[in-house]
């Protein structure tokens, strides 16, 4: 009997070679050898000079980013000690040498400091902490699936004897450093006060007020517009090496009455593409609308910048339906009382003296082409960190509400189109339990804050971690002021999201403590510069640029901690091979006899060995729910599934077993990574535009993958049952000859469901186009 002749019970044949696990592997600094311990925790610190190319002698480290792909570093930096000195770019290896295939960068003279020739700042400077006011380095990104990075560069300049700052943003290719687009722009402008016409010499514009004149007007509620602003902190790079950055627009108008002054302001935010044209940075007008996102435009509120989170870096194509990023809006009430200026006798606006009264947070997730997924608006002012993405695409965060020992700290995660998951609890959130307000370590009590940086795969689940920290910095300086020493101190943590903090791990929870000094002119300069991570292997990592403070030299200072027990895998979650986002769990157990009493969505479980499947086969009875494979049973959707174990040769059914598929966190089962359904049209089986564009997307992801499998489905609007499995399995069939072209080097099995898995069951065209689908599942 054939497959489609059997609509109530599927098997699949086992395929003709035995699917070998894809080992992965990454390159590791080696370290001196230390004392291994269960507890795990132990810190291995590396500390050398400043590493640079001889192009940059004297050279000053002014930022650096991890590139995940190649355990590597992007490094931005200068000769300090020069005059009118460039910035320069160059790559260094994790074990702290340079990387000789990375010819240095000379980013050229827009990217030069500047000196008391052309900068009034910098010839009356006085305090080596303001030098801030007159330069420095605002963002630094790259993409590496995009194969790009971009940087923005910030300073105060003098024409005319009218100073002003002038931004210059860069775009270049990530693997030769050159420069592919760069523009000069104006961050800050006053339509009183134009500087063009003075700085024609530097060619800037003024693309912001360009911004706000079209998206929101050149007059708001009858207002005109007074500034515009770039908002360099929100710079996110996006598939086609096109970058995003915020705009906020002030709105204020004042009128006299007699001695009565009244005046009134509103504030508009917003973001806007950029793209590479012969060389310069223009607008891209095909992102969002008219190349604008709104992300504030409430004429009853007033709200503060934007901040976005770093983008799901996987991303292949500006068309993907996935999300792209997220930002966080948070708004106040408008004040009626000017702070500064006591001879306004009116006032409507938005200007405090000091923090604003939160009241109100609006989470945007979008899309890489600039549309709204999904807005979700908060009663209460959101604080929250880094956002992590799991291995089925979910957006993971911490909120924690109160402080000190009443602090709690809950989950928080948005579904695939950004809205808040709701299956994981009330608005998305769910409260953590066994998170410690403090632990104790050498006697001392520790503070904890439970803001997760990345995740780390265990045979049984994920891990969440992260660093919280000790500091000796006083609570309130001035930066005016004599600099301060002080000392911090890191401490890396494991929280499993079932039962807590891991107290297994070092001491109490808390791996060892690694103390560098700083000073408060770090603050009130250009800040300190490193960067904290999870890499590969699920430990912990911190690199850091360290100043001669005591008995602490000038150099950078690498540690390493071992992780916690059973960790096998790690990333950051920023979506990318190595950023943690196919990490997921694997379970090696042979579940031959008995399942598990529930497993969750998108999990599989192992029923038979490569030696039994010569002789037995697998069949569900339960397609809606699971699917059978070769040796495994895949669960997708919930509900109860039943399986059978089938002699091959007499049919005979040798043992039924049954599981519970539920929406939950489950600790059985290998979790898999899938994606949104790839879309057919009627009586269709090749691959459209966005189709392509998703295909490209699994691709990247499944580089490390295991195992591949595509399931093909069909409409279901007449008795054509034949016809219906033909289709469903051609459909599954186009999509694994794409993935394979596109470089996935896996086993790919195909599986073929007609009509028997349907996203519904209306019996209408618009209906049914939902269920002309293919789907990928892919194996850790």
């Amino acid at each position: 009997m054939s497959i489609s002749d059997q609509p109530q019970e599927f098997c699949v044949r086992r395929l003709s070679s035995i699917i070998a696990a894809v080992a992965i592997t990454a390159t590791g600094l080696t370290f001196s050898p230390s004392v291994a311990s269960a507890a795990g925790g132990e810190a291995t610190t590396k500390t050398v000079a400043i590493v640079a190319p001889t192009a940059v002698p004297n050279a000053t480290i002014l930022r650096m980013v991890r590139l995940n792909k190649t355990n590597s570093f992007l490094v931005a930096g200068i000769d300090s000690t020069s005059a009118g000195a460039n910035i320069h770019l160059w790559k260094m290896k994790e074990d702290l040498t340079i990387d000789s295939s990375f010819k240095p960068v000379d980013l050229g003279n827009d990217f030069e400091y500047p000196t008391v020739s052309n900068s009034s700042c910098i010839a009356n400077i006085n305090q080596n902490s303001q030098l801030s006011a007159c330069y420095r380095l605002e963002a630094f990104s790259v993409n590496e699936t995009a194969n790009s990075y971009a940087i923005a560069f910030r300073r105060n300049l003098t024409a005319s004897n009218i100073s002003t700052d002038v931004s210059t943003i860069a775009i270049g290719n990530l693997t030769t450093g050159a420069v592919t687009g760069k523009s000069n722009f104006f961050p800050t402008v006053s339509v009183n006060s134009d500087p063009t016409s003075a700085f024609a010499s530097y060619s800037a514009t003024d693309i912001v007020g360009n911004v706000c004149s079209t998206a929101f007007g050149s007059s708001y509620q009858s207002v005109p517009l007074f500034s515009s602003f770039i908002d360099m902190f929100t710079m996110t790079i996006r598939p086609d090496s096109s970058i995003i950055i915020g705009a906020r627009c002030t709105y204020s108008q004042t009128t006299f009455s007699g001695q009565n002054q009244s005046v009134t302001d509103y504030i508009t935010t917003g973001l806007f593409a950029l793209k590479t044209s012969n060389g310069a940075l223009v607008r891209d007008s095909s992102w969002g609308t008219n190349g604008v996102l709104k992300t504030f435009d409430d004429p009853t509120k007033c709200s503060q910048p934007v901040f976005s989170s770093a983008p799901d870096s996987s991303l292949t194509s500006v068309n993907s339906e996935k999300i792209f990023s997220v930002s966080l809006v948070t708004t106040s009430p408008r004040v009626t009382t000017h702070p500064f200026n006591q001879s306004v006798t009116s006032y409507n606006g938005c200007n405090t003296s000091g923090m604003p009264n939160y009241t109100g947070s609006t989470l945007i997730a979008f899309k890489a082409n600039g549309t709204i997924s999904a807005s979700t608006s908060f009663n209460t002012r959101l604080s929250i960190a880094r956002w992590i993405i799991d291995s089925k695409g979910l957006w993971n965060n911490t909120i924690v509400s109160g402080s000190g020992s009443s602090a709690t700290t809950s989950l928080f995660r948005l579904n695939l189109k950004g809205e808040p998951d709701t299956t994981l609890g009330a608005n998305g959130q769910k409260p953590l339990a066994n998170l410690p307000a403090t632990v104790t370590v050498n006697g001392a009590s520790v503070n904890m804050r439970y803001f997760f940086m990345g995740v780390a795969a265990t045979a049984t689940g994920n891990l969440f971690t992260g660093f919280t920290t000790t500091s000796t910095a006083p609570n309130i300086f001035q930066c005016n002021n004599q600099a301060v020493d002080y000392a911090e101190t890191l401490y890396p943590y494991y929280v499993n999201l079932q039962s807590g903090l891991v107290t297994t791990y070092g001491t109490n929870g808390l791996g060892q403590g690694v103390t560098t000094q700083y000073s408060t002119a770090d603050v009130c300069g250009n800040g300190s510069v490193g960067v904290a991570f999870v890499n590969s292997k699920g430990q912990l990592s911190s690199l850091q640029v360290t100043k001669a403070i005591g008995s602490q030299t000038v150099g950078i200072k690498y540690t390493v901690w071992n992780a916690a027990a059973g960790v096998t895998s790690g990333g950051d979650g920023s979506g990318v091979i190595g950023g943690g986002s196919t990490a997921g769990r694997v379970d090696t157990k042979v579940y031959s006899t008995k399942l598990p009493t529930a497993v969750q969505p998108d999990s599989a479980l192992r029923v038979l060995t490569a030696k039994q499947a010569q002789d037995l086969d697998i069949r569900v009875s339960t397609p809606k729910i699971c699917i059978a494979l070769t040796t495994s049973v895949m669960m997708v959707n919930p509900g109860r599934c039943v399986v059978r174990i089938i002699d091959e040769d007499t049919k005979r059914v040798l043992r039924t077993m049954t599981t519970t598929v539920k929406k939950a966190e489950v600790e059985a089962g290998t979790t898999l990574t899938t994606d949104e359904p790839i879309m057919f049209r009627q009586a269709n089986v090749r691959l459209s535009k966005q189709a392509q564009a998703q295909v490209a997307e699994i691709a990247e992801a499944a580089k490390t993958a295991s195992r591949v499998v595509v399931i093909g489905h069909s409409a279901a609007l007449g008795d054509v049952s034949a016809y219906s499995f033909a289709i469903s399995r051609d459909r599954a069939n186009a999509v694994k000859a794409a993935l394979i072209k596109a470089g996935v080097k896996a086993p790919i099995e195909t599986v073929a469901l007609s009509y028997n898995q349907p996203e519904t069951t209306k019996k209408t065209e618009a209906a049914q186009a939902k269920n002309r689908r293919a789907e990928v599942f892919i194996f850790p």
